[in-house]
């Protein structure tokens, strides 16, 4: 039979696979027709597939029934265990045979208590002489089956082919019930929900085990024998209604004839139930071996749980070691997992002489399902010897019921351990400092003493690039930390002035004191930002100029910071030179000089424009020097990246010499010539003014010729607008006094020069009436220059004329430097004087 029932659902699964998803209270089931039916005797619908044999027939009406429906035969079920459900989409299929040509469709019937509860047709199939297969499905609704079963029913319309005449011995049957084909294996597919389970009896109790025994009755509509037969077939869960249910265990299954029993355990252990008669949801799951599906049945059972305490204590860690005169703390809890409230009484017992036992609580009310938590310290006294152990019982008990209890030893072993010198350093918060602009950065750092002894620590640091970073500490010692006790201190990291990097590490080290060694460090890593920028403008800038002269370049500095402002001055040095660095100056531009006592304020984000200026002093040795600028602020640290240029001092040019002898002696020879423009004659306090038509004349003067002058060297001045050439005059030798004419002179405006002294040669004045005057000629002292003005010559006391040297312009000159040389004649009486 069991093999009959394997094939049968072999022979439907591929039928079971075009149905939809059914509802979990049913499952598909295969129905076969068999035996031989007629209208007057039905045959048999089983749910064991057929044997492979002959197959069974029954006879269609011989004569053809138009387009109405004749009744073939009725298949009846056999009784059904309990009435059950049939609902969803069902099929049917038979074969049909005729010896003649035939157009043929059958209707499909559930007939219960003679109605019909649903039915459905197959197409219309032509057959030629033969057999062939005629199958359908429909749409049955909800119907409830009774015990008593229900009856499958077919019909038949037929008609011959067009142009046919009724042959005298056609013959037209239904063949089924017959393995041997699937053709031939005629039936229905019905889901029907035949399986059940049920309580069987009430729950019991078993307070002693803490569990509930429920029995459940399992059922199949059709047989038992398609029902599991051992303890893994069945799983179980239950809880208090409204609540989450955990699982139980099946214990037992027995046979009952047409049903069978299933015992399950349900335990309650590190549960707490409600007090009284309550109502427990129980979920029963089996798979039956009809139709392979799984059940799933809900009952409901009711339990009475006395309503009392059940205490229970417990501790994560029952064992520990205690120093001689130390204390540890356990933690204990107590739970009240029965079903009634009550006051836990709280002791402990057994602790050994010297040794003392306290309790946090130890009288306290606790509810049904709930726990509290008590904290036990165990004291070991400072003449306690290594291995001392000492076994303290905690009890607790019910207040109303002394024989509800609990107890828990809690074992300490007194332990004189080594010495412990460990430490943890700690760097209190990231790990990642950024310093600006070369300030100063504070954070912390904690020391943790892990060991038993009381330590003290010291600190340092090591920078990485070494020199790169120094640290102090406050405070700079940690003295006495005892146990487990920790300390913070204050690190004020600096960067080193000579430090030109952008990034680097610190660690920061802690050391045991007092003859103990033993270190821990952490390291940050530090990130420089600065604020200044310089753009040089050009990559590989270059300045030359010559010895005595000076050279400038316009660049950029600029203001990173988005959110402060900075005041800046620069800083040079000279990488070939060290005292080549005093040739730079910096203007800003308005022209003032930018220095550490006149800076330059920046605002945030912003830019500033500055002029460069190489002055090479004449005394400067020729050839190339390496400069490197960079930016200070007000704190006068370094806020920039270094930018380097080269400066070329040259030997001034062959031109550039000779101009400058040239213009001294027109200097002096423009100062003797102005000179001579005037005259004052004094005579024992007379004066003598010339008159037109006077026989006396003056003697001519002889012009001396001066002696070289030397090569005089200016400091440079600023290109200036050449003055325009002055003409040579030749000195006259023979002067005839004449009525005095204004003698217009050519203005010319001196452009300010600072000079040094140059010696001016003597000069031997000729007599203007008798005996000449020899004039001393004293040093020249530089003066500024002055724009000279034109004069109207007139017969006057002579006064002395200051000389002013002029620029001569000569095509394609170099820049001129103008000297000032003044002549001082020493007056005498009845002596001339000049300038």
């Amino acid at each position: 039979m069991h093999l009959s029932r394997s094939l049968l659902l072999l022979g439907s699964l591929a039928l079971l696979l075009l149905l939809p998803a059914l509802p979990a209270e049913e499952a598909p089931v295969p129905f076969y027709m068999d035996e031989d039916a007629s209208t007057e005797a039905p045959g048999a619908l089983e749910v064991d597939r057929p044997p492979n044999a002959s197959p069974h027939t029954t006879q269609v009406d011989s004569s053809p029934t138009g387009n109405n429906y004749v009744h073939v035969a009725d298949w009846e079920s056999s009784s059904l265990g309990f009435s059950i459900n049939a609902s969803g989409e069902w099929s049917g299929k038979v074969t049909v045979y005729s010896s003649h040509d035939i157009n043929i469709k059958l209707q499909f019937s559930i007939v219960v208590a003679d109605e019909v509860k649903g039915s459905f047709e197959t197409t219309t199939e032509t057959i030629n002489g033969g057999e062939m297969l005629l199958e359908g499905s429909g749409t049955l609704a909800h119907t409830a089956l009774p015990t008593a079963g229900f009856t499958l029913r077919i019909e038949a319309q037929w008609n011959l082919n067009v142009g046919q005449q009724p042959p005298g011995n056609a013959t037209i049957e239904l063949r089924y019930g017959s393995s041997a084909s699937p053709d031939l294996e005629g039936g229905i597919v019905l889901p029907v929900g035949h399986a059940r389970a049920i309580a069987d009896g009430a729950a019991n109790h078993d307070e002693t085990g803490r569990k509930v025994i429920v029995y459940a009755r399992i059922e199949d509509a059709f047989s038992n024998d398609y029902l599991p037969g051992g303890k893994a077939g069945y799983t179980m869960r239950m809880g208090p209604q409204g609540e989450s249910p955990w699982e139980g265990s099946c214990e037992l299954v027995t046979s009952k004839g047409t049903w069978m029993q299933a015992r399950f355990d349900w335990s309650y252990e590190g549960h707490s139930l409600p007090a009284g008669n309550n109502a427990y949801s129980v979920e029963v799951t089996f798979t039956d071996t009809l139709s392979n599906h799984e059940w799933s049945a809900d009952f409901t059972v009711w339990v009475d749980i006395p309503a009392k305490p059940e205490l229970e204590v417990d501790a994560g860690t029952t064992s520990r070691n205690v120093n001689p005169g130390k204390s540890v703390t356990y933690t204990l809890t107590v739970y009240n997992s029965g079903s009634g409230d009550d006051t836990v009484l709280l002791s402990s017992a057994g602790t050994i002489d010297g040794w003392t036992a306290e309790l946090g609580d130890d009288d306290f009310f606790l509810a049904a399902g709930d726990s509290k938590s008590v904290q036990l310290t165990i004291t070991a006294p400072s003449s306690a010897g290594d291995g001392e152990k000492d076994n303290t019982v905690v009890t607790a008990r019910a207040e109303s019921d002394a024989g509800i209890h609990d107890s828990q030893v809690f074992s300490t072993t007194a332990s004189i351990p080594p010495d412990d010198w460990s430490f943890r350093l700690d760097l209190l918060g990231s790990p990642d400092i950024t310093v600006r602009d070369r300030g100063e950065v504070q954070f912390q750092i904690a020391v943790t003493n892990k060991g038993n002894q009381d330590a003290s620590y010291t600190f340092s640091t090591i920078s990485n690039p070494s020199g790169a970073f120094t640290a102090s500490f406050s405070p700079s010692m940690v003295s006495g930390l005892a146990p487990n006790e920790a300390q913070q201190v204050q690190v004020t990291l600096s960067v080193s002035p000579s430090y030109g990097g952008v990034d680097g590490t610190a660690t920061i080290s802690a050391s045991l004191t007092g003859g103990v060694s033993g270190s821990e460090s952490a390291t940050v890593d530090i990130e420089l930002v600065q604020s200044g920028f310089i753009d040089l403008r050009h990559p590989n800038l270059q300045l030359s100029a010559e010895q005595g002269g000076w050279d400038s370049h316009e660049f950029e500095v600029r203001n990173t910071n988005s959110e402060e402002a900075i005041l800046i001055y620069f800083a040079s040095e000279s990488l070939t030179d060290p005292t080549a660095s005093s040739w730079l100056s910096f203007i800003d531009r308005d022209g003032q000089p930018v220095s550490a006592q006149s800076l330059i304020l920046i605002p945030p984000g912003g830019t500033e424009t500055v002029t460069l200026r190489v002055s090479v002093p004449g005394s400067a040795a020729t050839g190339h020097y390496t400069m490197e600028v960079w930016l200070s602020n007000d704190q006068h640290a370094r806020i920039s990246e270094k930018r380097a240029f080269s400066v070329e001092a040259v030997t001034p040019t062959e031109a550039t010499s000779s101009s400058l002898m040239l213009y001294g002696v027109a200097a002096v020879l423009f100062a003797g010539i102005a000179g001579g423009g005037y005259w004052y004659v004094s005579r024992d306090d007379e004066d003598y003014d010339d008159e037109e038509g006077d026989s006396d004349e003056p003697p001519a003067v002889a012009p001396m010729e001066g002696l070289p002058v030397a090569s005089v060297e200016a400091a440079p001045v600023a290109a200036v607008e050449a003055a325009p050439p002055v003409a040579t005059t030749t000195p006259v030798a023979d002067v005839t006094p004449v009525a005095p004419q204004p003698a217009p002179v050519q203005a010319v405006v001196a452009q300010p020069a600072v000079v040094e002294a140059v010696a001016v040669q003597p000069v031997v004045a000729a007599p203007v009436v008798a005996q000449p005057v020899v004039a001393q000629p004293v040093e020249a002292t530089p003066v500024e220059a002055v724009a000279v003005q034109p004069v109207e010559a007139t017969p006057v006391e002579a006064v002395a004329v200051e000389a002013v040297a002029v620029q001569p312009v000569e095509a394609g000159a170099v820049e001129a430097t103008p000297v000032v040389v003044k002549a001082q004649v020493v007056e005498d009486e009845d002596e001339m004087e000049f300038s």
